[in-house]
């Protein structure tokens, strides 16, 4: 991969960003010329940006009847397995 440097240390639990890497992986298949973390709009793959997580996040919430959350916390990408 190319871009910047990452690095961390394994941890134990759901914290685990070398298990949350690989799950992301498997589960997304993210193009290997591509953004690491994209979306298909128009038949197009875009880099997903901040906006456009939030924005998915409130139109989930509104139909599942949640209450507005703001920013990108922890919890909703635990509970939505988005790692």
């Amino acid at each position: 991969m190319h871009g910047e440097d990452v690095s961390w240390s394994k941890q134990l639990g759901n914290t685990n960003p070398e298990a949350a890497l690989t799950h992301h992986l498997a589960l997304n298949k993210p193009l290997a010329d591509g953004h690491l973390f994209s979306y298909l709009k128009n038949s197009h793959f875009r880099p997903l940006t901040k906006t456009a997580f939030i924005w998915t996040v409130a139109v989930q919430q509104r139909q599942r009847a949640w209450i507005h959350a703001r920013g990108m916390g922890s919890a909703l990408a635990r509970r939505w397995s988005i790692y």
